[in-house]
């Protein structure tokens, strides 16, 4: 597009409809989409040096990859507001564990058992993504427990009721 027809285009520009009714990502929403899609490039590129289009991808120990040190962090200190965490952090390990022994079964030549744990590798994978879905949904939510909720307030059902000497 030439300059001179910019102000044009920007001034007639309209979002696809595709995109009008999506919400707005939160900048503590990205931690988890990044895991999600780093996640599917990562086994893909598995999946390539599995048949031989590809260099074998780093495997890094669960703990060392960008979702692993975020887990480490997060993860106690926000396990009772995000319950899903509980399920994502033992499957994230396996995750990785399942790719190291895809490279290692290539490596050595077992292609049978590498295609089993390609496949399982897959399952989990699938199972991961649907677990972080999950997990920005509760982060969306917010904490499950208010910090401003001291004495004298009650909290029932979301709902909260202040004693008479506290105010409404």
């Amino acid at each position: 597009m030439k300059a001179l027809d910019m102000r044009h285009w920007a001034a007639n520009w309209k979002p696809d409809e595709a995109w009008t009714g999506m919400a707005a990502v939160s900048r503590r929403d990205l931690a988890v989409l990044f895991a999600g899609a780093e996640l599917r490039a990562w086994v893909d590129r598995i999946d390539r040096h599995f048949v031989g289009k590809g260099e074998m991808p780093l495997v890094p120990n669960h703990h060392h990859c960008r979702f692993g040190a975020w887990l480490d962090v997060q993860g106690p200190a926000r396990a009772h507001d995000w319950p899903s965490l509980q399920a994502i952090e033992p499957l994230h390990r396996e995750v990785h564990v399942l790719g190291q022994a895809v490279c290692e079964h290539r490596a050595s030549g077992r292609i049978s058992a590498g295609l089993e744990h390609l496949t399982e590798l897959h399952r989990r994978r699938d199972e991961l993504t649907c677990r972080l879905k999950t997990l920005r949904r509760e982060m969306r939510r917010g904490p499950r427990s208010d910090p401003l909720a001291g004495p004298g307030s009650l909290k029932t059902g979301g709902i909260e009721r202040r004693s008479l000497r506290h105010g409404f």
